[in-house]
């Protein structure tokens, strides 16, 4: 198992009603990778506008490095995932995105390091 820092993230929150965007901050980013059993584990925490949101999602590591999120639907996850871990297994990078409440979207792209 190897653990991840998050390096660099980049995030927005769209409000469909207003058709808005705002940026948003990711703080205490974790990423676990089981290769054991082919699976990763992500969370950190959204902030947008005062308000806090917990992201998750536990997924499969594919052979070729690709990260595939579980249902963002079942719990515990929260958010859909797809991204990579590199050939070097020192480096993953993913998208995410999630809906926060009945009219916000999350979207955004994290870079991470051993």
């Amino acid at each position: 198992t190897l653990g991840f820092f998050l390096q660099k993230s980049q995030a927005v929150v769209l409000d469909e009603s207003s058709r808005q965007l705002t940026t948003a901050a990711i703080e205490n980013g974790q990423l676990q990778i089981d290769f054991a059993k082919s699976s990763f584990f992500t969370k950190f925490d959204l902030l947008n506008q005062n308000q806090r949101y917990t992201l998750q999602n536990k997924g499969e590591v594919a052979r070729d490095g690709k990260l595939y999120g579980g249902n963002a639907f079942l719990a515990p996850n929260n958010m859909y995932v797809r991204g990579v871990l590199a050939s070097d297994n020192n480096t993953a990078a993913y998208l995410f995105q999630a809906r926060l409440d009945g009219q916000q979207i999350a979207s955004g792209v994290t870079a991470w390091g051993k």
